[in-house]
């Protein structure tokens, strides 16, 4: 993950605010604002250790209860503006009832619900928070494989938004010292697995994209974008791909998330 010590940064979704503490190694507490989804009490009942004192000690702006899908907590930032906003494995919660898995199914099932919150951390992202001065930055880190790897993370997402998707980074979490990748609902770490952060930036042209690797399958014609497949030396392997279960598995997906977004947008206009 490429950081420049000069950037002004917010974290969202960082689950125990270890991140946020551990950015203290790059950044003075004046370029840091950090926010969660939890309220404070129940992520001090959630997670034994955390980093909400040693932010607090430091200074470090907080913000409980933000939902990065609520205009209103982006718009509790006021004037602020930022040069990079990060999202680190992201992952809607274990939906807890019937209800809930009933309304997830409808809305195309936790794929579309996950690609949903994402698109719309970039989309607000843009707009409340980015300096558009700045780096222009957004960084989602995420794992490469299911069902992470089936959100379309490097092609889907940007979509209505004025946010591009510039490739890959590695993710390095030997950099930063406490940091600890939590799973959602309770109290636990989650098994360390290689992470990548995907990079976007409101400029197509960002300086970044030197620090980032695009994968082959997003350039090139003879490759399946949806399955990462390719590249097909014959329109008999084309075909084939085509017609095979995985790749109708994901065109399922491809076609649920152009509805949403037709929808989404719609509803917005």
């Amino acid at each position: 993950m490429y950081l420049q010590r000069t950037w002004r940064v917010l974290t969202v979704g960082d689950g125990d605010l270890t991140f946020t503490k551990a950015l203290l190694d790059f950044y003075p507490a004046s370029q840091l604002h950090g926010s969660v989804y939890d309220s404070e009490a129940k992520l001090r009942d959630k997670y034994q250790h955390h980093g909400i004192d040693a932010l607090r000690t430091a200074k470090v702006s907080l913000d409980f209860e933000f939902d990065v899908t609520s205009v209103e907590s982006w718009q509790r930032l006021g004037e602020k503006r930022f040069d990079l906003v990060i999202f680190q494995f992201p992952l809607l919660s274990q939906l807890g009832s019937m209800q809930a898995f009933a309304a997830a199914k409808q809305n195309g099932g936790l794929n579309i619900l996950n690609r949903a919150l994402l698109h719309q951390y970039l989309l607000n992202s843009a707009r409340y928070a980015l300096d558009p001065q700045g780096a222009g930055l957004c960084y989602i880190t995420s794992k490469d494989v299911k069902p992470y790897s089936h959100w379309g993370l490097d092609h889907a997402l940007t979509s209505h938004t004025p946010m591009h998707f510039l490739g890959e980074q590695r993710f390095d979490l030997r950099r930063f010292p406490g940091y600890k990748v939590r799973n959602v609902d309770r109290d636990k770490h989650v098994k360390d697995t290689l992470g990548i952060t995907y990079t976007y930036a409101l400029n197509a042209q960002s300086e970044i994209s030197a620090h980032c690797h695009r994968r082959h399958h997003l350039d090139d014609s003879h490759c399946c974008l949806l399955c990462r497949a390719g590249p097909f030396h014959s329109e008999q392997d084309r075909e084939g791909h085509i017609n095979s279960k995985q790749h109708r598995h994901m065109q399922g997906y491809d076609n649920q998330w152009q509805r949403w977004l037709a929808d989404f947008h719609n509803k917005a206009d």
